[in-house]
């Protein structure tokens, strides 16, 4: 098992699924542009660790979960359903088997995040092994990365950042890209969770100044708990510390009062001050692999960078279809699968496709039991506690493998009626991230790809798929056998 970013890089290496890039390489879009290639061009599984990097004493880690099993690894999981498994055990102790589905989804969407057992409060951590204050604090000793020619400042892409409120009721730890201003400022693109950013412009102007820390790298577990799209009450530290089956050692920030776990990698403490002006932010690339639009954020400003004596830092290469996003994506969907089945097993699978670019699109699998059943299904998951806000769902037969994408796109051709098989519904827009819209209401759309019955107002038989006699099958499986054989 892995405690830190090292010793997950090593597990990978011996596994021979590390790539070292041992020429210097230049972090303006050169880093991003091979990890990218690497990634489309026959290295897709791997690692890719830059051990010479201008202009900064730091090598860069990229493509950290390029697989399922690096994904699994990383949470220390064998599969999704375990770490399913971890969570409910939290929240339905043996003690109380008889709680049902309800009490877990109350506990879980109810809990607070303050007062929790899952970490371990440490006077000295690794990620403080080296502390720069006042005149030492420079964002210039980080590698300077930009993913894009429309990126105009260097970006972090894979910073877990954590925020707290002078009066302590704002408190949240979530994944932002962070643009570098200068050697001392930087901001974060809050507007990549519409609902964040407006709670962050509501303290600022009740006049509370807010602290923030950015994490960067440490053990991947944390990372993946970050990922999952779980209720905002929810800390993801205790999912880290549910699927990693021990509390997380956390150590206080030295200039804020904040706490962070240990084995980080790099961590940046700062501050938001109410009084100082809002200033417009150059985009940076997401998750679909466009560049988003200028945005007006505030200014963090650094207090100190503490860091261990030979930091890794790690970037995220986003906008490939099979990128990490994916993998991630992917293992979260089989985790919420299993909560979706709590309440309604008739849900046989779900499947965010690659085209959906993370999250924007859902296959769900239904085993059909009443009239428009389907619409209620779509109902519930727009309704749903957890954060799942897809803007597109399909809702198909249980026939249909989500495996294969060309089946599902089949099922709405053949099944569908678009005037009567369309569900649209209105939603805010801060809840669907990535939608182009000004407004603050926003449409998405739900098809019902599934054969309707005359209980459903069609009259008539539903056309049946071509089949074949079992006795053929089975006759035409062994002919093939015998033809490979030979």
């Amino acid at each position: 098992m892995h405690h830190s970013l090292a010793e997950f890089l090593t597990i990978a290496e011996d596994a021979g699924e590390l790539l070292r890039v041992q020429v210097a390489v230049d972090p303006s879009w050169e880093s991003s542009f091979l990890t990218r290639e690497l990634q489309q061009k026959g290295d897709a599984a791997k690692v890719v660790f830059f051990e010479e990097v201008k202009n900064t004493e730091m090598p860069v880690v990229s493509s950290l979960f390029s697989s399922d099993a690096s994904v699994r690894r990383a949470a220390n999981c064998e599969n999704p359903e375990v770490g399913f498994e971890r969570i409910l055990r939290y929240f339905r102790p043996q003690s109380s088997h008889s709680a049902g589905w309800l009490d877990v989804i109350q506990k879980i969407t109810q809990l607070s995040p303050n007062g929790l057992s899952h970490i371990n409060k440490v006077k000295v951590g690794a990620c403080q092994q080296v502390l720069r204050l006042g005149r030492d604090v420079d964002l210039y000793i980080l590698p300077q990365v930009l993913h894009a020619q429309e990126e105009l400042k260097p970006v972090i892409t894979r910073a877990i950042v954590n925020v707290l409120s002078a009066d302590q009721k704002l408190r949240f730890s979530k994944h932002f890209s962070v643009t570098l201003l200068d050697a001392r400022h930087f901001a974060i693109h809050f507007e990549e969770d519409r609902q964040a950013d407006q709670q962050i412009k509501d303290v600022l102007k009740s006049g509370q100044q807010l602290a923030v820390a950015v994490l960067l790298g440490g053990d991947p577990a944390v990372e993946i708990a970050h990922f999952g799209k779980m209720p905002a009450t929810l800390d993801p530290m205790l999912i880290c510390s549910l699927f990693c089956e021990r509390p997380l050692d956390v150590v206080p920030c030295r200039t804020i009062p904040l706490f962070v776990p240990t084995d980080t990698e790099i961590v940046i403490e700062g501050l938001i001050d109410p009084r100082l002006e809002h200033i417009q932010i150059p985009g940076c690339i997401q998750s679909h692999g466009y560049v988003s639009s200028n945005s007006l954020q505030p200014i963090v400003q650094v207090q100190a960078i503490t860091h261990r004596a030979n930091p890794i830092y790690p970037d995220l290469v986003r906008g490939l279809p099979f990128g990490e996003e994916y993998y991630l994506t992917k293992f979260w969907e089989q985790i919420m699968l299993q909560f979706l089945q709590l309440i309604h097993p008739e849900i046989l699978d779900i499947s965010f496709p690659a085209s959906g670019v993370p999250e924007q699109l859902l296959f769900v699998k239904l085993e059909k039991r009443k009239p428009y059943h389907a619409r209620q299904i779509l109902n519930f998951l727009w309704s749903w506690e957890f954060p799942l806000t897809p803007r597109t769902i399909i809702v198909v037969d249980q026939d249909v493998d989500l495996k294969m994408e060309n089946d599902v796109w089949k099922s709405v051709v053949t099944n569908t009626d678009y005037g009567r098989d369309l569900v649209l519904q209105s939603a805010a827009a801060e809840l669907m991230h990535g939608v182009p819209t000004n407004s603050p209401v926003t449409t998405r759309l739900g098809i019902d790809a599934t054969r309707k019955w005359s209980s459903e107002g069609y009259a008539g038989t539903w056309p049946k798929k071509a089949s074949f006699p079992l006795s053929v099958i089975e006759r035409v499986q062994d002919l093939i056998s015998s033809l490979k054989s030979s």
